[in-house]
């Protein structure tokens, strides 16, 4: 599961084991749309900066 707040920043939670939670921050406005990878180890969102991150979710990094 993924939320979104509206200050632009992110937050990957399993609801199975809370330990693996990670927060993604890097969008200046909010988050218009998320976009999981088929795989799973891609999340892709944009916003209204205007703006696309693609964040690897193995290390939580994200690039533009």
């Amino acid at each position: 599961m993924c939320l979104v707040n509206k200050l632009g920043a992110g937050e990957r939670m399993d609801l199975k084991d809370p330990a693996l939670d990670q927060h993604f921050i890097g969008h200046k406005g909010p988050v218009t749309s998320l976009s999981f990878s088929p795989s799973d180890k891609q999340l892709l969102s944009s916003s209204t900066d205007k703006s696309f991150m693609n964040w690897n979710l193995l290390s939580s990094s994200g690039s533009l």
